[in-house]
């Protein structure tokens, strides 16, 4: 994940996805809780196109159990 310029022809405030593809429309305040190489969460609907976002947050492995119904994984 890389957070691009504001402002970009047509794609607003872009998320970078590793591999060139951009999430479009973020606001500047989850782009500024993001860096580099972080990994993140995109929760949406699936179709034959690809995903259809309708969350994206950092990644939380506690948070991302508790939706699933498992335990928190073991801090390292």
């Amino acid at each position: 994940m890389d957070a691009l310029p504001r402002y970009e022809r047509k794609c607003s405030n872009p998320i970078l996805l590793l591999g060139g593809e951009k999430l479009c429309g973020y606001p500047e305040e989850l782009r500024a809780k993001m860096a580099p190489g972080m990994r993140i969460v995109v929760i949406g609907r699936g179709t034959w196109m690809g995903v259809i976002p309708r969350e994206v947050e950092p990644l939380d492995l506690a948070k991302l159990s508790r939706r699933r119904g498992r335990p928190a994984p073991a801090a390292p």
